[in-house]
């Protein structure tokens, strides 16, 4: 028996990704995927085929050159699509799936595919939840890696401190909807 029918059915995974925009033609740049009890399970980066927009950029601060740096570090830290997409399927593939906005993230990684020419009849086999919480687990540690990795790009190329921190600017908008 595989390991993952012995997963209670209860179960579910988070999901969190963060992409180069919002349209038919954007991809994955960062997708996070928790258990259900928030243990991380999975955090890739990925090097797109098509530019970040602005907008993207000024939502979660990776740019093409955080991702090339990020790249020449450590080569297993930012990956394309295709190299990460089996481990991918073989973590959700017929697994009950919740997300922030499930129906955005599910489309941006079928987009993803479709950009690769890769399958996405698997994805038919998922049940997909949206979540109404917008700071579930993946979303959480997802934030934390990008940011580190924002930080290295930072320090390696002694640029000054532009940005600001995801949890910072996240957390105040957040903390803002609970009052």
């Amino acid at each position: 028996m595989s390991e993952r029918k012995k997963i209670h059915a209860k179960t579910y995974l988070v999901l969190n990704v963060e992409t180069t925009g919002q349209g038919p033609h954007d991809q994955v740049l960062q997708i996070t995927i928790t258990d259900h009890k928030g243990q991380l399970m999975l955090n890739r980066f990925c090097k797109p085929s098509v530019a970040i927009a602005e907008g993207a950029s000024n939502y979660h601060h990776m740019t093409k050159d955080v991702l090339q740096h990020g790249a020449s570090i450590d080569n297993n830290k930012v990956s394309t699509w295709p190299d990460i997409y089996p481990e991918i399927v073989s973590l959700l593939e017929g697994r009950t799936i919740r997300a922030f906005r499930v129906d955005f993230d599910s489309y941006m990684i079928k987009s993803s595919c479709r950009a690769f020419h890769l399958d996405t009849a698997w994805m038919e086999t998922c049940q997909w939840e949206d979540m109404k919480l917008f700071l579930n687990s993946a979303t959480c540690i997802g934030r934390e890696l990008a940011e580190e990795l924002v930080a290295e790009y930072e320090k390696a190329t002694d640029e000054p401190g532009q940005i600001i921190p995801f949890p910072a600017h996240r957390w105040q908008q957040f903390s803002q909807t609970l009052l």
